[in-house]
């Protein structure tokens, strides 16, 4: 897997999680198509993981 850099800005972060896909190829048709790399449900539980994190670390 390529290394990538993060963007700082929260807002684009979260565009590249929610973009995120990969090719996959049918096997029964031999199409590719893209499938995204994290259903909603996985993004939502990123999410809540994350506000749980902030709510716990102190403001510098």
């Amino acid at each position: 897997m390529k290394k990538v850099d993060l963007p700082t800005e929260p807002i684009k972060v979260a565009d590249m999680l929610i973009d995120a896909s990969y090719t996959r190829k049918n096997c029964m048709t031999l199409e590719e198509y893209d499938k995204p790399v994290y259903e909603k449900w996985k993004l939502r539980k990123i999410a809540e993981h994350i506000l749980v994190c902030c709510d716990h670390v102190e403001v510098e």
